[in-house]
């Protein structure tokens, strides 16, 4: 059972799993899937790079069985006290690189204050934060349809430049985002028959 209800990057979302190697608690929209454990984004990027540098090293210790020497009188001359073996330094060289590579991701990962955050980074966590909100509100005003009750005019997402859109289509009541493309989206809309907000994707 997690120790923290709220997502450990979304503190307004609800943490669905915990990461199986950092504990951080993670919403659904963090949580990644992998090999039937649940990383958080920073431990699923390490996961992946132990991953390659794991494959790299099988394929450099794997005999290449097809190899044929075409010059029996060169392989008699480089004997095995002068030949030098490059494959196991470029073995080596790929696992301590690779190793640093790890370390310094776990590392930064890690310590997130000392990493500046690119402004792209920033906006596009405030848009996913502002749309988080915008559902839950969208799925409180559903409860209320659902209930047989009207939602209060001021229920509007903090983005909205206008009131929400009613529809009343033969009872059937539908209240529709004014500006769903500010997340783009096409419709992000919520009615009487179902609670949970319905979301489309505007058209690329």
């Amino acid at each position: 059972m997690l120790d923290i209800k709220s997502c450990i990057n979304h503190p307004n979302a609800k943490a669905i799993a915990a990461c199986n190697r950092c504990s951080s608690a993670l919403c659904g929209m963090c949580s990644n899937f992998i090999d039937e454990i649940v990383l958080c984004e920073s431990c699923s990027e390490a996961f992946e790079s132990e991953k390659f540098v794991a494959a790299q090293t099988e394929k450099l210790e794997r005999p290449n069985s097809t190899m044929v020497v075409e010059d029996q009188a060169a392989e008699k001359f480089n004997s095995p006290a002068t030949r030098k073996n490059p494959s196991k330094a470029i073995q080596w060289a790929v696992v301590i690189v690779s190793g640093c590579i790890i370390s310094a991701q776990l590392f930064f990962y890690s310590n997130p204050p000392l990493v500046e955050q690119q402004p792209s980074a920033i906006a596009k966590e405030l848009q996913l934060s502002s749309l988080v909100k915008c559902m839950l509100l969208f799925r409180e005003i559903g409860l209320i349809l659902q209930d047989g009750r009207m939602p209060e005019s001021d229920m509007l997402c903090a983005d909205s430049d206008a009131a929400n859109v009613l529809v009343n289509e033969g009872g059937n009541i539908r209240f529709y985002h004014p500006n769903p493309q500010h997340y783009g989206y096409e419709e992000i809309s919520v009615g009487n028959t179902d609670a949970e907000p319905r979301i489309v994707l505007a058209e690329q």
